[in-house]
């Protein structure tokens, strides 16, 4: 079983040639039967030599680990750039968690408005199995202090009750993270196992890198999923229509707005913020009355004016829209 057990041969009889071979066998060392006196300092110094292998051993280990999980996320990652759905981003989680800290159950569970979250995908827990991965005490603390709660055991863990597939699996010990939103957390993304102890901080971590690139991409996806949209209905319009991120970038111009403010029809508009078509005097205004207006009431209605392609004032009866997320936190501003 490759057990590194140290031996060191004590002889009387034993020759030099011998002793070399002993040692390239595997022997620790050797001690002459009439030279006892240095047993005691062959074992101290066998001991040494053991413990400095395993803890060796155990830097390597947990480097090879490391740099597995590394892997793991820039793979999830990669994999997320080319996601086109929710369900297919929560599936990969579930997978890439359990590949690679080898485990067979891991749930990822998505908050309902006005319900407990519920379980949107996993391994090992089937999806239409009644109950819950966790008790409701368990999910609740990770989504109220937005920490990793790990649990080495669930049996004896007096702060949580065991929920009913945990039980059903005879799971026993648990990691469990908040899957970020803009405001608040929009899931949880949970690994369990039947070895008590069985999670490091290391593996919390992991765990909270791989919920971070769900969160990342969930709200990426959404945001762009809402403003291709919006984008195609402004298209449609006379009017000059906009997009734009709560920094002012303008990530959007319809083509009445590029021809009034001297755009190229397929020019990119990186880099290109509110100020550069603004004058002083109006982007005060819009900062202090009109973006904070149209978060507060959901939209704002007024004249303001804006500077043409020549940099002459055109007065525009503007409404601004703040689009919020599923959390409510304003996402993105569209104006026309």
């Amino acid at each position: 079983r490759r057990l590194d057990v140290p031996f060191i041969v004590v002889s009387g009889t034993i020759g030099e040639d011998l002793a070399v071979e002993l040692i390239l066998q595997g022997a620790a060392d050797y001690v002459l039967k009439d030279r006892l006196g240095r047993l005691a300092a062959a074992i101290r110094t066998t001991l040494d030599q053991r413990r400095l292998r395993a803890e060796k051993a155990a830097v390597v280990l947990d480097l090879a680990r490391r740099e597995a999980q590394q892997a793991a996320i820039a793979k999830l990652g990669l994999e997320a750039l080319r996601t086109s759905t929710i369900d297919a981003i929560l599936s990969q989680a579930a997978e890439v968690t359990a590949d690679t800290l080898r485990l067979n159950h891991v749930a990822v569970l998505l908050c309902r408005t006005g319900s407990h979250p519920v379980m949107a995908a996993a391994r090992g827990f089937p999806t239409g199995e009644p109950g819950e991965p966790a008790d409701s005490s368990l999910v609740d603390c990770v989504l109220a202090h937005t920490d990793p709660v790990v649990v080495e055991d669930l049996r004896i863990d007096g702060r949580f009750r065991t929920g009913q597939l945990v039980a059903r699996h005879r799971l026993v010990a648990a990691v469990l993270v908040a899957i970020p939103g803009t405001a608040r957390p929009f899931g949880v993304l949970g690994a369990f196992s039947a070895q008590p102890g069985r999670f490091t901080a290391e593996d919390s971590s992991f765990v909270q890198s791989v919920a971070n690139v769900v969160s990342a991409t969930v709200q990426s996806w959404t945001a762009r999923r809402d403003t291709d949209r919006l984008s195609a209905m402004f298209e449609a319009t006379p009017d000059i229509a906009a997009i734009a991120t709560m920094d002012e970038q303008v990530t959007f111009l319809n083509q009445s707005g590029r021809r009034v403010f001297g755009f190229a029809p397929d020019q990119s508009l990186e880099g290109v913020r509110i100020a550069d078509r603004c004058s002083p005097e109006s982007l005060d205004r819009i900062r202090r009355e009109v973006i904070p207006g149209a978060i507060t009431a959901g939209t704002w209605t007024g004249e303001v004016s804006l500077q043409g392609a020549d940099g002459r004032e055109v007065p525009v009866d503007l409404s601004v829209v703040a689009h919020r997320g599923p959390d409510g936190t304003p996402e993105f501003l569209s104006a026309i």
